[in-house]
């Protein structure tokens, strides 16, 4: 799942991986059956570059880029094996492997604390307090209530890039109506990320709404967007190969 956009951040890349692996060194081994089936996962490789290209763009220094790129990175990891937890119904027995997905997946959210506090980021834990929760709202809708794919990833992935944008805006100390201009920005990018590579989707309303959220941005913080351009961009290109009607 290579992109244009990440190949200046390939070493940021490698110490968000580095960093994973560490902090969950103790059960490493036995969380590769979780590994394996994220291999062609798109929310768990690009969730990163995006986070760091939020980051980058505006102005947070590289080793709190990257423990916050792996902070999410972990969280989606955490709830992707709380995710696949099933009901009775749906043949899951209650046994060992049921107990570890439970066990190891509260294991990781508690990890999460800690990374906040490594990164001396815990005046942040309302934001990602908040992130749980919508997630969570999102996966009883994906599995409770029928809705569209667009629903769904809107609920589930939505709330990572939004906190992701929004959360890089309070370290970088922005004015609070800039914070809400970036954290949709950050949401917008995102869903349109999913939607184009996780879907196979056209989602050209997010890329313009990104687009413009961006130039306002810029227009009023003076922070440099060329990456974040540079991701517009790409995904745009990518939209007309899906879908040729589909211009942004």
């Amino acid at each position: 799942m290579g992109f244009i956009f990440t190949r200046n951040m390939q070493a940021d890349l490698q110490d968000v991986e580095i960093s994973f692996q560490n902090s969950l060194s103790p059960w490493w081994e036995e969380l590769s059956v979780y590994f394996d089936s994220l291999k062609q996962d798109l929310t768990f490789h690009i969730l990163p570059a995006v986070v760091i290209a939020g980051y980058r763009s505006i102005g947070i220094k590289r080793q709190l880029t990257i423990d916050m790129a792996n902070l999410f990175k972990t969280i989606y990891f955490a709830n992707y094996i709380h995710g696949q937890v099933m009901d009775e119904d749906e043949g899951q027995a209650y046994d060992r492997e049921l107990q570890f997905s439970i066990l190891i997946g509260d294991y990781i959210f508690g990890r999460i604390l800690k990374l906040l506090l490594e990164a001396q980021a815990d005046h942040l834990l309302d934001d990602f307090s908040q992130l749980m929760c919508q997630i969570n709202e999102g996966l009883v809708i994906q599995y409770k209530i029928e809705n569209n794919i667009e629903t769904v990833v809107k609920m589930t992935r939505g709330p990572l890039y939004a906190t992701a944008f929004r959360t890089a805006a309070k370290l970088a100390d922005v004015d609070v109506p800039l914070v809400e201009i970036y954290e949709k920005l950050g949401h917008n990018l995102g869903i349109a990320f999913e939607m184009i590579h996780g879907k196979g989707l056209p989602a050209p309303e997010y890329l313009y709404t990104s687009e413009c959220l961006l130039e306002r941005f810029t227009s009023k913080q003076g922070t440099a967007g060329r990456l974040l351009n540079e991701m517009i961009k790409e995904l745009g290109e990518d939209l007309s190969l899906l879908n040729p009607a589909a211009v942004v």
